[in-house]
């Protein structure tokens, strides 16, 4: 009798450890060497390219309101690579003009005002979010009777988490987009810890997003910004580096 217990209570964890073996996320990109790690960024003393990253449009049926969230945590991460410049977008300009309005006089004495001192960015990223699903599938369950007595019973459950980005790098100048590509992010969990790696990994979830933290969904983010991040920094072509600070 205690031999049968003993192993029915080695199946039960062979199954358990089966289960937590198929945790895992998966992200694709076409032709995206990886970028800096954060020791490397550290380092970097290169020429640096002069950026903005526009709002993220969502144009999948249940992104809304996320955008502005992702858009956050791009250009954090953009910045923290060392490599780019990242100039204001729009909603800086908003906040910077609004401040300028409070304080006129402060500049009128100057020769110049703050506009015209304003550095120009030289390409422009566009992304949108083309998918994104929290639960892309699921399954739940549960195991009893094996070593019931002993365990009485286990529950598992399954989330996976999918999201897409087209990317595009674009010359403002010119209009030419001189990059493009899709980044997707799928995370899947049997209810598991997630962990973030690279740049990305340091850069906290706002607005929005902040209902996925600690989800699948946080994760997959996590890593299409990841390859958002390697794409922009591999993919954005060495001519437009040119700049010591």
């Amino acid at each position: 009798m205690r031999q049968k217990m003993v192993i029915n209570l080695l199946v039960v964890v062979f199954f358990m450890l089966s289960a937590i073996s198929c945790v895992g996320t998966t992200a694709e990109v076409k032709n995206s060497p990886s970028s800096p790690t954060i020791d490397q960024a550290i380092r970097y003393t290169g020429q640096k390219a002069r950026i903005s990253i526009s709002n993220i449009k969502c144009k999948a049926a249940k992104c809304d309101g996320i955008g502005t969230g992702l858009r956050d945590m791009l250009v954090s991460a953009l910045f923290q690579t060392n490599k780019f410049v990242v100039l204001g977008g729009k909603e800086e300009v908003k906040e910077i003009q609004e401040e300028l309005d409070i304080a006129p006089g402060k500049y009128e004495e100057e020769e110049t005002t703050p506009e015209e001192t304003w550095e120009g960015a030289d390409v422009i990223i566009l992304g949108a979010i083309t998918a994104f699903e929290p639960n892309a599938s699921g399954v739940g369950g549960g195991i009893g009777g094996l070593a019931k007595g002993i365990l009485g019973g286990i529950g598992l459950s399954k989330n996976d988490a999918y999201i897409a980005m087209d990317l595009r790098i674009v010359d403002i100048r010119t209009r030419r987009i001189v990059n493009t590509t899709t980044v997707e992010g799928k995370a899947s969990s049997f209810k598991a810890g997630l962990a973030g790696g690279g740049v990305i990994g340091t850069v906290p979830v706002g607005g929005a997003i902040g209902g996925y933290k600690n989800t699948p969904m946080e994760k997959a983010i996590r890593v299409m910004l990841q390859k958002a991040v390697d794409y922009i920094a591999t993919q954005t072509p060495e001519s437009y580096f040119r700049y010591s600070e």
